[in-house]
């Protein structure tokens, strides 16, 4: 596919004419800066770690994994097929220890990677600012801390679905071998990390739809379909296990409460963020309404229309569902998360003037900073 070319902004710097994507490597700052995002990410992860015992859920992880392994592969094609990457990684680590601090330390180091993966998507989707603001906000959005510190899978299939989207936007910037590869692998990975996770990789691989046709757009498909068929078995062991494992009396049905809960829970758990995330994916909104009106199914539009397929459709779909069937559950949007905090940081890096979008963002980051530092993990939040 062709370059893009620079684009021009309106007053506002809301409406792009075209998105310009960071196609140059990083600078050192920017380096640097990711660097320390994840490193915070790091620590912030594993403070506390092993302050409380294990909860319900953990305790279901520890009990699935704590067997032989010709054991463990027969429960996950039987019974418990919605995490079935995370109980093989989990499997070698409670050989060495059972404590709390091991089991949860696999989702710590996925929130931490999540960092640089949101970065890399909004870098290559729009630019650097984009992708700093979207690591800043990751790293302190109490949601994604909640689960950074619990022995399940939903931290590692967040930070799967972030690098799929990242390899997806290398893919449409430039073809090469090694990316469409890892593009394939990790979004198969990320339904083997948890069968939900299908929704988030299937949106973004729908995205293409938002590209003219051509031989470029034809290749996407393509691995679109191999992605489908690899994945196909973590997608379907889930369906075949509903109301056994994972779900059941725990799942809700769709309410105008649900969404009201699930909104201040993306916005890092604290009401007085919710505007800034608003403000941030409005004029992301905006700007991709404009891109598909002066461009149509163009490489302009996919940016915009990638993410927010990525975004609204695993939580539009089990929300819908839930109307007949009560299959819904705020921690399985979460792979949804990474586009949040992508398009809140394209948006509120496009605010008109310095100053402004600086002290948003630095708003931002006090109240969710404020919600994870208070204890992100004790019993009232789980469910």
């Amino acid at each position: 596919m062709s370059n893009t070319a620079d684009e021009r902004e309106t007053p506002m710097s809301a409406a792009p004419t075209r998105a310009a994507p960071t196609r140059a490597a990083p600078t050192r700052a920017v380096v640097v800066t990711v660097v320390i995002e994840t490193l915070v990410a790091l620590v912030v992860g594993a403070a506390f770690l092993g302050e409380r015992g294990l909860w319900l859920d953990e305790a279901f992880t520890w009990s699935t994994v704590d067997r032989p392994f010709p054991d463990l592969v027969r429960l996950l094609v039987t019974r418990e097929g919605f995490q079935i990457l995370h109980s093989l990684l989990m499997w070698p680590l409670v050989r060495i220890s059972s404590t709390p601090v091991m089991l949860r330390s696999p989702s710590v180091v996925a929130f931490a990677a999540a960092v640089p993966a949101v970065w890399l998507a909004g870098r290559r989707l729009f630019d650097d600012r984009a992708g700093l603001c979207a690591g800043m906000l990751l790293v302190v959005n109490g949601l994604a801390l909640q689960y950074a510190q619990e022995a399940r899978s939903y931290a590692l299939a967040m930070m799967l679905c972030a690098y799929a989207a990242a390899f997806l936007a290398g893919e449409v910037n430039g073809h090469t071998r090694g990316g469409s590869r890892a593009w394939i692998v990790v979004s198969v990975l990320a339904v083997y990390a948890h069968g939900y996770a299908v929704l988030a990789i299937g949106a973004q691989a729908a995205s293409v739809a938002f590209l003219p046709p051509g031989p470029a757009r034809r290749r996407l498909v393509s691995g679109a379909v191999r992605i489908g068929l690899l994945a196909s078995p973590a997608a379907v062991l889930p369906l075949l296990h509903a109301g056994r494992a994972d779900g059941g009396a725990w799942n809700d049905t769709t309410s105008l409460s649900t969404v009201r809960e699930l909104v201040w829970l993306f916005a890092g758990r604290t009401a007085t963020a919710i505007p800034v995330y608003a403000i941030g994916v409005g004029v992301a909104l905006v700007a991709a309404l404009i891109a598909w009106s002066r461009h149509g199914r163009s490489e302009t539009a996919w940016r915009y229309g990638m993410p927010l397929m990525w975004l609204l459709l695993p939580v539009a779909v089990p929300l819908a569902v839930s109307l007949v069937e009560p299959i819904w559950h705020y921690r399985y949007a979460l792979p949804s998360l990474g586009s949040l905090v992508v398009l809140a940081g394209y948006g509120l890096t496009r605010l008109e003037g310095r100053r402004l979008p600086a002290a948003v963002i630095a708003l931002a980051l006090v109240l969710s900073a404020r919600v994870s530092g208070s204890g992100v993990t004790t019993k009232e939040y789980r469910g």
